[in-house]
């Protein structure tokens, strides 16, 4: 059974390129989520061990005592502990997402380039926080605005960097919760502020330049399915 092209839809087979780019994007997606699903099963097995801690800290700490005024690693020990199993659901979730947009894009589907087109943006708008933390410097120093940038880039690692490298420990549940206040710690999460989004700018660009991939890989699965329904009619 032949179908049609209709014609006020490219009618090119996509290039090498687009074919290598898609195809990179959805191995680097699927290792990603595997690796997020061998992390979460190892953090799933420490459950017990980390429900026990839980209960040992359960009380604490009370309300003479909040979480704000506590030590950064003691308090983010504290988190851990008490939100271990909702984190490695969630690392669950992301993993099965990642999984199944990175499946899509092997089949060059157009709901996958779609998914992880937003996701990329989401990301892309975390850019905004070291260029804010940056610029409010830069306003508190209105006749200096050179020394403004000067400051606002040293506390960069302490204003940006920490705090998204806590966030990176509490979201693959990892079993090191005082990796995030190290100085290696807090300089990954420096990186990751400004490196991610720019990737997820140029991954934007990658995914629109290949829509034609995505188009066909939709018409080919079409044909499939009109020659199954045919052949089985």
């Amino acid at each position: 059974m032949t179908t049609v092209e209709d014609p006020t839809l490219p009618s090119q087979r996509p290039s090498t390129r687009e074919r290598r780019t898609i195809t990179s994007v959805a191995a680097i997606l699927t290792i990603l989520g595997a690796l997020m699903v061998i992390s979460g099963l190892t953090n799933l097995v420490q459950t017990p061990a980390m429900r026990a801690a839980a209960s040992r800290t359960a009380g604490f700490p009370g309300p003479l005592n909040p979480l704000s005024g506590l030590p950064p690693s003691i308090a983010l020990t504290f988190m851990v502990t008490q939100n271990w199993l909702t984190m490695v659901l969630i690392q669950f979730v992301f993993a099965a997402v990642a999984l199944t947009i990175g499946i899509g894009l092997f089949r060059q589907r157009s709901w996958s380039r779609v998914c992880l087109e937003s996701l990329s943006w989401l990301g892309a708008i975390f850019l905004a926080i070291p260029v804010v933390w940056v610029a409010r410097w830069m306003v508190a120093t209105p006749t200096a605005p050179l020394l403004g940038l000067r400051a606002g880039l040293q506390t960069l690692p302490s204003g940006v960097g920490q705090p998204v490298a806590t966030l990176i420990q509490l979201f693959v549940a990892a079993p090191l919760p005082f990796l995030a206040w190290t100085p290696a710690g807090v300089f990954i999460g420096t990186v990751v502020s400004i490196v991610v989004p720019l990737a997820c700018v140029l991954l934007i660009v990658l995914l629109r330049r290949s829509r034609d991939g995505f188009y066909h890989g939709d018409q080919d699965a079409g044909a499939y399915r009109s020659d199954s329904r045919a052949i089985s009619g």
